[in-house]
């Protein structure tokens, strides 16, 4: 203060003609000192008599104080009655932006709120979504807090702990919150605590050795300038600190070392420092000393000339220049505002109808209530009384004190290019440092600048750090993590913990079928109807497109079968027409053995139908080419059994079957059978043919190719109706297997229905329990198994007997074979 005060009045272009002077009090951290000392500066006088003002003294300005929140709102409503200008450099309680309660406070030191939102922003930088605070139970910390609290929480930050610092702290208090802080699992800590009452807390944790954390200190390394202990400073060190902008003085240092105790006997501080910095003694007992300076005998004599150069390194090498920075432009505010009320004109001030106000000779009520009746009187105590009253029942209605409006209004650049000017809350331009607290190599510990934070500037631009410059607790580059749930990967969302903050969650993969691309999603969304989510749930990728393919080797193995079993067909078809006039061939009706290995070829090109992408003619014609030409061999079989049957059996003497051996049998047995699935096959076709469909349910991330058969009854009763009539071959066939022929088919038909029959029991079950593509190839397999079953039995025997044992293929052998049987 004494520095911009001469500075000040060694400028002539500020307050020409005019000279500054000031008075200081300490308050001792005392809320009682603190009030007495206010009205002493208010009256004159060091008893203090309310409303009056005891001596002539020069017009007092303005009031610059406290440093404390705490201490600045008593103050702050004392002065606000009088509409007195009071700027504080320090106090930071968003409390004392309520111009109601606060009408002449104003501040160089920032808003609460503002570092707040500081505060939150630094923690959203870097990650961090799980940290605790330390506040004092007072109206810094109460305030502070619970600003930083709501900026945290609107940036979706969880506090962990909320641990509250009593101002008279005892043991056991002390000890609790040292357990919560070293329970949690939170990284960061946030301090909103000013000193001393936060020292046995973080001394105690210092004793248990709490390293790892990052602290953010709102008084921006206040604690290691008071207590320099090693386990504090390794505690401690990496904190950052966001605080008061630190600007400098030019000139201030040379100032500082030319100062000497014997041109400022009025300043109660120098001659202590004086004492303390060069192990002197002032020779009068009465020179402002202190009773522990009396005490101490035998020390050299303090002379003034005393040269401040020799303790340059001790106290101006490194100097924390923040709260002065703030002390110099709370004056030259006061300056300026002097300034502007020393230009204003008589009959075109700033007040209505221009009134005008000498800057020599104002008072910080004179004008406060605009066409009073009330006269301030200095020697009338009933005047000044119904002043006071006046004031207080017209507040809303009142101008502010002439200098207050001047120093609302005020606005400059200081020396450092910075603007200065206050809102209409009474705070400053909100411009922070963001300090890191490093261990020198010497082992000290100093607040090194690492990054900045201007309110002014747009949202996004307003933090500005440099990260390369900051070292942490955990001597690493890497910046340290602190939440309470690591983030969730993409293809899994959040689910919140019961009864725990939103930042402690699970992260749960998402379903089957849903994806989610965003780290910390708390929803999956769902796959369009044609794609499925990809392996690790991140994306929606295209649906696999599932049908019995001609590629596949499924698909290809199985046509390699059907190919086979067909020429196999056509070669047995080929020899029977070429030995067709033998005795093997012309057995048991030569015309239906011709008809069942067409048939039996055809059965098996008809699983053709069922590979390959389905489409409208292969859905309508598959099942029932499979049905008619099954049944079509069925009944060729049973009519080649019933012919054996009667044959044998008109053979008999008187016996009445004769008539049945004519061609007819056979035609109306095989058309009979055939027509009936036929009538079937053409009622299902007709009222609800299959069609193709893509089938997005019936496999997960699948889209399955099929044929839609539209009637499950359909089918069962054509599958059925064809097994019918192989249980009536089969049984027939039993029947006849023993009857007395060199060329019997009955028993090799007996053995390929039970092959038929067989497999197709074993498909109901295969074809329930498969879908997609097997389901297609399970019927494949069957219509291939079956039809090469009828196949093997019924013509590999002749062909064995063709090929290989020639001389059993002749008449006399099929007649010899008989005889013997008869006469036995």
């Amino acid at each position: 203060m004494a520095f911009a005060i001469d500075e000040i009045n060694h400028d002539q272009e500020i307050l020409p003609n005019i000279t500054l002077g000031f008075l200081i009090t300490d308050t001792c951290l005392s809320m009682e000192r603190l009030l007495h000392g206010t009205l002493g500066m208010l009256t004159g006088v060091d008893l203090p008599i309310v409303n009056y003002r005891c001596q002539y003294l020069p017009p007092l300005a303005a009031i610059v104080g406290d440093s404390s929140s705490t201490r600045s709102i008593p103050m702050a409503r004392l002065l606000g009655l009088y509409r007195h200008p009071q700027v504080s450099y320090a106090a930071s309680s968003p409390q004392l932006s309520e111009k109601v309660h606060f009408p002449s406070f104003l501040r160089t030191m920032p808003s609460g709120n503002t570092q707040a939102l500081a505060i939150a922003q630094l923690v959203v930088h870097f990650k961090w979504t799980w940290v605790g605070i330390l506040s004092t139970d007072n109206d810094y910390g109460e305030m502070g807090s619970r600003f930083v609290m709501d900026e945290l929480l609107r940036s979706g930050i969880c506090i962990a702990f909320h641990e509250i610092i009593p101002i008279v702290i005892s043991q056991e208090k002390v000890t609790s919150i040292v357990k919560v802080v070293k329970k949690s699992t939170a990284s960061v800590i946030i301090v909103y605590a000013t000193e001393p009452y936060r020292y046995p807390v973080i001394n105690e944790l210092s004793k248990h050795k709490l390293m790892g954390k990052v602290w953010i200190d709102t008084d921006s390394g206040s604690l290691m300038l008071t207590y320099k202990t090693k386990e504090v400073t390794n505690m401690m060190s990496g904190t950052l600190g966001i605080g008061m902008h630190s600007g400098s003085m030019p000139g201030f240092k040379d100032f500082l070392l030319k100062i000497r105790p014997s041109a400022s006997t009025n300043d109660i501080f120098l001659k202590p420092f004086w004492e303390e910095a060069f192990g002197c003694q002032w020779s009068s007992p009465g020179s402002n000393l202190t009773l522990r300076h009396r005490d101490v005998g035998n020390r050299m004599q303090c002379s003034s000339d005393e040269d401040l150069k020799i303790l340059e390194k001790t106290y101006l090498s490194n100097p924390d220049l923040r709260a002065s920075s703030n002390v110099y432009k709370a004056v030259h505010a006061i300056a300026q505002a002097l300034k502007n009320l020393a230009l204003c004109v008589p009959g075109k001030g700033s007040f209505p109808k221009g009134k005008f106000v000498n800057v020599w000779s104002f008072e910080p009520w004179q004008l406060w209530v605009e066409n009073t009746d009330v006269q301030y009187i200095a020697d009338d105590t009933t005047a000044v009384a119904r002043y006071v009253t006046a004031c207080m029942r017209k507040a809303e209605k009142s101008n502010a004190a002439v200098l207050l409006h001047y120093m609302k209004n005020v606005r400059f650049k200081d020396k450092n290019g910075e603007d200065m000017f206050f809102d209409s809350s009474g705070d400053p331009p909100a411009l922070f440092d963001i300090t890191n607290l490093q261990i020198q190599p010497d082992g000290s510990a100093h607040d090194v600048i690492v990054g900045s934070f201007t309110s002014g500037l747009s949202m996004g631009q307003q933090l500005h750090l440099n990260r390369s410059t900051i070292r942490w607790n955990t001597f690493g580059a890497e910046v340290p993590r602190s939440v309470c749930s690591d983030s969730c990967a993409p293809g899994t969302r959040k689910a919140s913990r019961k009864g725990q903050a939103s930042c402690c969650f699970d992260c749960i993969p998402c379903a089957a079928g849903e994806f989610s691309n965003e780290t910390d999603s708390i929803n999956c969304w769902p796959c369009s109807s044609d794609q499925w989510s990809s392996e690790n749930g991140e994306a929606c990728v295209p649906k696999i497109v599932e049908f019995l393919s001609y590629q596949e080797p499924l698909g290809a193995t199985l046509t390699g079968v059907v190919v086979f079993c067909s020429f196999l067909t056509s070669a047995i078809s080929l020899t029977f027409v070429r030995y067709r006039n033998t005795p093997i061939v012309k057995a048991n009706n030569r015309g239906l053995t011709y008809l069942l290995l067409g048939t039996l070829m055809l059965s098996f090109l008809c699983s053709l139908l069922f590979i390959g992408l389905p489409n409208f003619i292969t859905c309508l014609l598959r099942q029932a080419a499979f049905g008619v030409l099954f049944t079509l061999c069925v009944s060729c079989v049973l009519a080649k059994t019933v012919i054996v049957v009667i044959a044998f059996s008109a053979t008999k003497p008187n016996s009445n079957k004769r008539r049945w051996l004519g061609p007819w049998v056979p035609v109306f047995t095989v058309s009979g059978c055939t027509l009936g699935q036929i009538l079937i096959c053409a009622i299902w076709l007709l009222h609800c043919p299959p069609f193709p469909e893509e089938n997005l349910t019936l496999k997960m991330g699948t889209i399955i190719f099929q044929c839609n058969e539209c009637s499950e009854t359909a089918f069962w009763c054509m599958v059925g109706y064809m097994g019918f009539f192989a249980c009536v071959s089969f049984l027939v066939a039993f029947m006849s297997r023993g009857l007395p022929d060199s060329f019997n088919e009955s028993k090799w038909i007996t053995f390929s229905m039970l092959v038929f029959l067989s497999v197709w029991l074993s498909f109901v079950p295969g074809y329930l329990s498969t879908k997609g593509k097997y389901t297609v190839a399970i019927e494949v397999f069957g219509i291939i198994s079956s039809s090469a079953g009828l196949l093997c039995c019924i013509f590999l025997p002749k062909c064995h007997i063709i090929f290989l044992r020639p001389q059993l293929n002749t008449k006399k052998h099929l007649l010899g074979r008989r005889i013997t049987i008869c006469k036995t």
